[in-house]
This record gives C-alpha cells, sequence and structure tokens, in this order.
C-alpha cells in the first residue's frame, strides 16, 4: 500500500516511470498526487488565497507602523479633530453654537496648540458631533488613537460578515 505522505527523494536502480527522480511511493508525480487524496491540489488552490492573505497582512501591517509614527502635529490637523471640536462643543453646552466658526476656532486653537493650523470647521449634522462626544472624555491624542482602533474593529467586523454570508462556490477552499 503506498504511503500517503508525499516526498520526493532520489531513486537509484528503480524504475519509477519518471527517470532517476520520483516519488518514494513510486510512480508519476500525477498518479502520486492522486494517492495522496489530491493533497497537492488543494495546496495549489490554496496558494491565491494566502497570497492574498499575506498582501492583506503586509498592508496592515504598513498602517499599524504609519499609525505609529503619528505625531500631535499630524493628530491636530487630521478630519477627526474637526469632529472632535464638534463633540467637545456639545459637550460643553454650546450645542446652538456648533456651527459658529469663531467659537470652533478658539476650541481647535486650544486643542492643537501649539500648532498654529487653521481651523477645520465642523460642517457634519448635529448627530456626528453626538457621535464622536464619547470621545472626547480623553485628550485629543488618545481620542484619536482609540478612533482609529474602532475604525479598524468596525473595516474588520464588515469583511468577515461579508465573507461568512456571501455565496461562495462549492468547491472554493477555505483557509
Amino acid at each position: 500500500m503506498p504511503s500517503r505522505r508525499l516526498a520526493w527523494t532520489r531513486v537509484v536502480g528503480q524504475d519509477t516511470g519518471v527517470g532517476e527522480a520520483g516519488f518514494g511511493s513510486g510512480g508519476s508525480a500525477e498518479t502520486g498526487a492522486r494517492a495522496s487524496g489530491g493533497r497537492w491540489e488543494r495546496a495549489a488552490a490554496l496558494r491565491p488565497a494566502r497570497l492574498i492573505f499575506a498582501i492583506a497582512a503586509a498592508l496592515i501591517l504598513g498602517y499599524v507602523l504609519i499609525w505609529l509614527r503619528l505625531t500631535p502635529i499630524d493628530t491636530g490637523r487630521s478630519d477627526f479633530t474637526s469632529f472632535y471640536v464638534g463633540g467637545t462643543l456639545l459637550r460643553d453646552g454650546h450645542g446652538a453654537g456648533l456651527y459658529n466658526q469663531v467659537l470652533q476656532q478658539s476650541v481647535h486653537s486650544r486643542l492643537i496648540a501649539p500648532d498654529r493650523e487653521p481651523n477645520l470647521p465642523f460642517v457634519n449634522p448635529p448627530p456626528a458631533a453626538l457621535f464622536v462626544l464619547p470621545a472626547t472624555f480623553v485628550p485629543l491624542a488618545i481620542a484619536f488613537r482609540l478612533w482609529g482602533l474602532l475604525e479598524v474593529a468596525v473595516l474588520a467586523l464588515a469583511v468577515i460578515l461579508a465573507v461568512r454570508d456571501a455565496p461562495w462556490p462549492s468547491l472554493t477552499p477555505r483557509l
């Protein structure tokens, strides 16, 4: 009975049908793969999925490395700061002045000091400021990092749900 384990061996003086190099169980590479239950075919079918997974992992690692190197000035100049300003205005009881540019500028300048970047105005609907309001109880730099983690978690959840619920062909290999 041939071994289910495939390994290339150097066969000397034995007719394997493929010259000197062959499978230890005898026979050609094709019959050896069939004898292994299609293990090689499955491994070959998984290569594209593994390649995609490796590329995605590399992109995520690159994102994390860039994200870890952000400075407070980068954080203060991000779009998140305008949402944070809107949430801060709501938290401080200035809901009626949510779109007041002078009020926004004073909060923005206080948050990003010593940077002198012009105000990035909050122009979103009030529920957006309400949604960010809980993040305003921690400093801007920490809130920015937590918000980034929340975004990545929501993205991962969306991908998991999409992959799980997508109609896959029956022969699609799983990782």
